[in-house]
């Protein structure tokens, strides 16, 4: 996960930026939240992920979230973040490793909490379900977990998930 985001900067939501190197350097669970202002479902979750990531915080995890938007601007973005985000990181608006990241693990859309390993390696394509029914429980589990990759053929269908699947990807480039 670090030589993904190698080299590249990440900003809170007051607009300060950080080396994602140093960011992520010593975390054992990098959650990818894919969500937009625009998505009501997201506006209904993003809340339950800020008060387990606060509690996350609070109990030192070694975890750290980092938001893909998939907002119509950066100014959007930066709204959304400030209005009901936690204290976590966010991608640059628009910066291409968005793309190459869905494409790599293949990520339908907006609403999904995508939890890593620090090496890239899948915990949970679904972590949102966890998450909501578990708060940082689930943190918990995702850092206590041994078991292998989730298969993708495993996920439920697009109609089933419940995710908001407004756009089939975010509109970043």
């Amino acid at each position: 996960m670090a030589d993904i985001f190698k080299n590249k900067m990440l900003i809170k939501k007051d607009g300060e930026q950080h080396s994602a190197d140093t960011v992520l350097s010593d975390k054992k669970l990098i959650c990818l939240y894919f969500a937009a202002q625009w998505c009501p479902p997201c506006r209904m979750f993003t809340p339950v992920l800020a008060n387990a990531y606060k509690d996350a915080k609070k109990e030192n995890l070694s975890i750290e979230v980092i938001f893909m938007s998939g907002d119509q601007t950066v100014n959007d973005m930066m709204a959304h973040m400030r209005s009901s985000h936690g204290d976590w990181y966010a991608l640059r608006f628009a910066d291409r490793l968005q793309s190459e990241i869905e494409e790599r693990y293949m990520v339908p859309g907006v609403l999904t909490l995508l939890v890593l390993r620090p090496d890239g390696t899948v915990v949970d394509f679904n972590g949102k379900k966890l998450l909501q029914d578990h708060g940082v429980k689930a943190f918990h589990h995702w850092l206590g977990s041994s078991y292998p990759t989730q298969p993708r053929e495993t996920l439920p269908d697009a109609a089933a998930d419940g995710k908001c699947h407004c756009v089939e990807k975010s509109s970043t480039a």
